[in-house]
């Protein structure tokens, strides 16, 4: 197949499933039920639901994986002669290796894998939370605003950034207050609209420390993806879970679905497009590389916003689609940045492979 037939595949998989998890996730909060005009109000549920399906989907990961990868030919490589310096390099390698691939503790482990769950677990109750206060529209534009807080707490830690990154930052500052300031959120005012663009936001930082925990373990522990998948979510089905019963939100939503059963049809398609959408995500990056996933990420973005306020008939107010093109141009200009210090580190690291 051709990688141009492959990157097509890949970009529509991307959009269509990323865009209609996104207007089933919108159509369930926004919905009027029935003669009463019941509200969707169950945002613990519908994370509990999502960690069930990723769980699955986690399970089944590697026999996908290795059903798309291409069989590599095995690498011929120089045996080193007994007591010679490449031998003796060779063997300072695999002496670090023992050392590193020390035993851990499954106890600590566990422990380190409820972080990640936790903050996941927040985003997706923050996330669908805010939208019973904001539409989706909102929310899209909030989650662009990922870069802010990574970028922020590396400046404090110390690290450098490529201009591009800065300026992109500043533009998603500008972009998202200008955006809040010239529109509304749904009935309820100005308080709840900020309410939930708060939800927004404190849903985007949740993500940021899920991404950081992940990195964390992946270094210290070093284990499969397929097992950092299943062990989020595992976590994640006990924290929801026992919020659920806790907060006594399951009888309620049992008696919501019973006598408004289509609920479960959208809850299934949102749950089971949100895995496909990053699968599809995968094969982009391990194909083409992370700068092209963020272009067509960025995209989807964009044309979620625009899909879901032509499907719902909502206005945006000129001021407001000012804001969205600035936004978008502050996360146009972080990839670019991103893209750059990434070749840079990695030249650094060659540079030093070479002096030593």
């Amino acid at each position: 197949m051709s990688s141009l037939v492959l990157l097509a595949a890949y970009s529509i998989g991307i959009l269509v499933t990323f865009m209609w998890r996104e207007l089933i996730n919108d159509a369930l909060y926004s919905t009027s039920y029935g003669e009463e005009k019941a509200k969707f109000e169950f945002s613990v549920s519908v994370v509990f639901i999502q960690s069930v399906v990723n769980l699955l989907f986690a399970w089944i990961w590697p026999w996908i994986v290795s059903f798309f990868q291409t069989k590599k030919k095995p690498e011929i490589t120089e045996v080193p002669i007994e007591n010679s310096p490449a031998a003796k390099k060779q063997q300072g390698k695999e002496d670090t290796k023992q050392s590193e691939d020390r035993p851990v503790s499954k106890f600590w482990l566990a422990v380190e894998l409820s972080v990640p769950a936790l903050c996941q677990t927040l985003s997706g109750y923050m996330g669908n939370k805010s939208l019973e206060f904001v539409d989706m529209t909102t929310k899209t534009v909030c989650k662009s605003m990922k870069p802010v807080p990574i970028l922020l707490i590396g400046l404090l830690m110390g690290n450098s950034y490529h201009w591009a990154r800065k300026v992109g930052v500043v533009a998603l500052s500008v972009g998202i207050t200008g955006f809040m300031l010239a529109g509304s959120g749904k009935s309820g005012g100005q308080e709840a609209s900020m309410f939930g663009f708060v939800l927004a936001l404190g849903a985007v930082m949740m993500d940021g420390f899920v991404g950081s925990s992940q990195e964390r373990i992946g270094r210290l522990y070093k284990p499969s993806a397929s097992l950092l998948m299943s062990s989020v979510q595992i976590w994640g089905i006990v924290l929801s879970g026992a919020t659920l019963l806790m907060s006594g939100e399951l009888p309620l939503l049992l008696a919501f679905t019973q006598k408004y059963p289509e609920v479960w049809s959208q809850l299934l398609e949102m749950s089971i497009a949100n895995p496909l959408g990053n699968f599809f995500v995968f094969q982009m990056i391990a194909t083409f590389g992370a700068l092209q996933c963020s272009i067509i990420t960025t995209s989807r973005k964009f044309m979620t916003i625009l899909f879901n306020t032509v499907w719902f008939g909502r206005s945006v107010h000129m001021n407001q689609w000012i804001a969205v093109g600035v936004v978008f141009i502050g996360v146009v200009m972080d990839t670019f940045g991103s893209t750059k210090d990434k070749a840079r580190k990695s030249q650094e690291a060659k540079n030093k492979v070479k002096r030593a």
